[in-house]
């Protein structure tokens, strides 16, 4: 039973970590991440992060990943050039 109008959504199929009263996730993820904010995904691929950002665009770097296609030195560069922006702007 839903709200009305509220569409249904099917189960997970991804880990969800939860934070603690410490704040671990926050510190140890999302701080050393450069993140500010949640919802924040990584994704993770044969034992190293390849990918931080909002769940909304998460469906296309996971394919991306699994077929193999995902260029993380590309995305690197890109997020590497977004800090440098906002470090300017501070």
């Amino acid at each position: 039973m839903g709200v009305k109008g509220q569409k249904k959504l099917g189960r997970l199929t991804y880990n969800v970590i939860a934070d603690n009263n410490a704040g671990d996730m926050g510190n140890k993820w999302l701080k050393a991440a450069g993140q500010e904010g949640i919802p924040c995904s990584f994704v993770i691929d044969k034992g190293r992060i390849v990918w931080i950002g909002h769940p909304y665009y998460i469906d296309s770097i996971l394919s991306a990943v699994v077929a193999g296609t995902f260029d993380v030195e590309a995305t690197k560069k890109k997020i590497a050039a977004e800090f440098d922006k906002k470090a300017q702007k501070n």
